[in-house]
Parts: structure tokens; sequence; C-alpha cells
């Protein structure tokens, strides 16, 4: 959504929604302009989210925007951009080698792109020269260059809110059958874990004290050491 900020408008994500606030009638903000129909977010995600903003003591509103593409953090539609590829025309393929003498990059370019009908992608091209970019512009303004674009994603993935599924395929046979000590500890562990549950076990140093709830130690912490012993003596004489 588009919310008023000062003289300007800023991109916002509704958190919730409720009917009355504790802050003043005047100083409440009306949104400009709904962007999206339906939550960008999974409810997961945001509980994650918002979870993590509290549990590091870090403002909701940067979490958030960390979690969107920056595209949606302009107010934009979040489309996959495809890859480009720069390919000859019919016209760049009739013309003679002696047609590019004058430029020895875009000859260079030409001759990488005739061995490759295809066309190669920005990447490929960088390999052939590194400031390739504007003797392509040059190129496709007289009409030589043909620039298509591939989506990066298969057709199936390019609309999926989550990521795909792997599936293991079944082992054939007794590809992997455990031995018999094998079998005893699985076995063992199992038993253990489902009378006293997964315990990773101690994750700080024993010499350092649990923090209290809502503390943060900016600083590390070392054990207290006892100071310099005053020592008095008497001079020969």
């Amino acid at each position: 959504m588009r919310v008023p900020f000062g003289r300007q408008e800023l991109i916002g994500v509704v958190l919730g929604v409720t009917t009355e606030s504790d802050l003043p009638q005047e100083k409440l903000k009306s949104i400009r302009r709904l962007l999206d129909s339906e939550p960008l977010l999974p409810a997961t995600l945001m509980e994650l989210l918002v979870w993590a903003s509290a549990y590091y003591h870090h403002p909701i509103g940067e979490v958030m925007a960390t979690a969107l593409p920056v595209l949606l953090r302009r107010g934009l539609p979040a489309v996959a951009a495809g890859e480009k590829r720069y390919a000859l025309t019919e016209a760049a393929r009739l013309l003679t080698p002696d047609a590019f003498k004058r430029s020895p990059l875009q000859q260079r370019l030409v001759q990488a792109l005739i061995t490759h009908a295809e066309g190669l992608s920005g990447a490929r091209l960088t390999e052939v020269a590194k400031n390739w970019r504007d003797a392509i512009k040059r190129l496709t303004a007289r009409g030589l260059i043909r620039i298509t674009e591939e989506p990066c994603l298969p057709p199936k993935l390019a609309g999926q809110d989550s990521a795909p599924q792997l599936t293991t395929p079944a082992p054939q046979g007794n590809q992997f059958a455990l031995s018999r000590p094998q079998q005893n500890v699985i076995v063992s562990i199992t038993i253990d874990v489902s009378d006293r549950g997964f315990d990773l076990g101690p994750r700080r140093r024993p010499d350092i004290p649990p923090c209290r709830p809502g503390e943060r130690r900016h600083a590390r912490w070392r054990p207290k050491r006892p100071g310099p012993v005053a020592q008095s003596y008497s001079r020969p004489t």
C-alpha cells in the first residue's frame, strides 16, 4: 500500500486490521492506495518476520522491507525478468566482414554471433568483449541485432509461490539395506528421542551466564578477574 510520510509517499505493509487505536484521530494517516488485493507473504512467513523483529529488537518496517523484492519495495509488480539473448538478423548475415572494418569491436561481436544462430546471452558476450554493450546498441540501431527474452524459470515454476518438492527415487531391492549394528543404533536413537526428546546440548560457553528476557549484550562478556593486589614493603637502610 502507499501511505503518506511527511512530504513524500512510501510503500507500507499491512500487519493487521483494528477498529480502535491509542493515537488521536488527527495523528492517524489514511492509506492512499492499496497495491495488492491479496497478501504477498504467507501467514507463516509474516509470523516469522514479526518474531525476528521482536527477538533482535529491529524495526518491523525494515524487516518487512528486507523480505520483499526490490520492485515490490518501490510499489511495482514483481515480474521475473527473463534473460536477454542477442542474435544476428538476416540482414547482418548478408554483410561481409569488411562492413565492420571501421569498428573492430563490432566485427569481433558479429563473428562470435555468426557461429551461434540461437544467439548469446550477456554473460557470454562479456567473455567476447567486456565493453560490448555500446557496440550492441549501435548494431541494434542499424537493425543488425535481434533481441529476445527467455524466461529464467521453467513454465511450471514461473507462477509457483512455494519451492518445488524434491522427490527421492525409491531404492531398488536391498540397495540401501542397513546392517545389524546400524539397525541397533537406529532403534536406540529412536527410543532415546521418544523418551527424552531431541536435545542439541548447550549452545553457549559454560562461563557465560544466560541472558535475561529482553537483555542484549553488545560487548563480549568476560568473567571478572581479581584486581591487582597492593603490596607494601620497606626499603632496607
